[in-house]
């Protein structure tokens, strides 16, 4: 069994604050060409350094990908902190092995929808 590190409230800040930039503005359309690499490292390493990603068999959890958890809105948008911690985990190895994966999400809107369920759980808390 997996232990999944705790998080405290300035480690869900820490990733949250450094989201700024990463995701396109609400009218705005985004092209691969368009997601801005910079942010998107340093949204990277401060999910990493926060302990919110951990480590897991995530490819047996949502089947590499192929089950409908793994990209389902409504799945999202009930989604407990650790349920949305395996998601982005997930979807962040992913990127290891599909190129632009976590681009696409960002630019088809998921991520924010990620972020945006993280901020709810935030206030929760």
């Amino acid at each position: 069994m997996t232990s999944i590190p705790p998080l405290g409230k300035e480690d869900i800040d820490a990733v949250l604050d450094s989201a700024a930039g990463v995701t396109p503005p609400p009218d705005a359309q985004w092209r691969l060409d368009d997601v801005p690499h910079e942010p998107l490292l340093r949204h990277i390493q401060a999910l990493s350094h926060s302990r919110f990603l951990f480590v897991y068999d995530w490819t047996n959890e949502f089947s590499r990908g192929g089950d409908p958890r793994f990209t389902c809105r409504r799945t999202l948008a009930q989604a407990d902190l650790t349920l949305l911690r395996k998601l982005m985990t997930a979807h962040l190895r992913m990127d290891r092995f599909c190129e632009n994966h976590l681009a696409s999400l960002i630019i088809c809107g998921y991520w924010q929808a990620c972020l945006d369920r993280l901020q709810e759980l935030r206030r929760a808390m």
